[in-house]
Parts: C-alpha cells; structure tokens; sequence
C-alpha cells in the first residue's frame, strides 16, 4: 500500500494536523490547475495518507470509516493530539491485548491509533532500541 486519498477543505490545515499530532512527513506535492495533492507518511516514507483539496470539492467522511495508525503509545498520543487542541473522539481503551483510541482530522475524518500488541505488527520491522515512544510506527 502506498497511500489513502482524504480530501480536504485546507491543505495546510490538514498537514499541520498530521504532522503535529501524528508526525507524518511530506512525501511530495503537486499544485495543480484547480487542486492541491499532499502526500504525508512516518520518516516521509508510504504508506501514509494524500491530503486532496480541489476547487469545489467538500469532504464527506464516512462516520463508519477509518484510517489506523501503529503506534508505541496510544495514551500518549491522545495526551498529544488533546494538548494541541484537537479532537479525541474516543478515549484509550483494551480491546484484547490492544489498545485503541479514536481522534478526528480537523475534516471529521476518523482516525484510530492502535498499538497491535499481540497481533505481531506492533513488533514488526521495529528496531529493538526504538524508543520513538508518541510517534505513528508504520
């Protein structure tokens, strides 16, 4: 996978949000006659997410859908994104051996957080002296 397309009314909205509380990177950008493509990912490398503004185009987020982010610590992260002023949509909750939280885009696009112990991605490609611990891991 390389990226999830979401569109957005602000671009730059939208980045700062991303790199703020989730610390996604550029990848790249294209300016276009009448859109903005932004593609933003953890270390700037895919898989990540395409920010989308284009003239006349409104986000419609689906209240059933999801983006979900890897992550070390999900408390810590809603700690973050709350601190910056953002919106926790659900709080810090197990669901087996997970952890989970919810947060939303400044577009109402719903954002999961999981740290997928016990399913063996937490741990995958994860040097073992990694000690990023309020950073998106994959």
């Amino acid at each position: 996978m390389d990226h999830v397309r979401l569109d957005v009314t602000d671009v730059a909205r939208s980045a700062a949000f991303y790199a703020a509380a989730l610390h996604l990177e550029q990848v790249v950008r294209y300016e276009l006659d009448r859109r903005t493509i932004l593609q933003m990912a953890p270390a700037g490398m895919p898989a990540g997410v395409e920010l989308w503004q284009e003239d006349g185009l409104l986000p419609a987020p689906h209240p059933s859908q999801h983006l979900a982010f890897s992550v070390d610590d999900v408390p810590g992260i809603v700690a973050h994104v709350r601190a910056l002023g953002y919106q926790i949509v659900e709080e810090p909750r197990r669901i087996g051996g997970e952890t989970v939280a919810f947060l939303s885009d400044p577009d109402g696009h719903l954002i999961e957080i999981n740290d997928f112990r016990g399913r063996g991605v937490a741990e995958a490609g994860r040097a073992p002296d990694s000690s990023s611990s309020s950073k998106v891991v994959e």
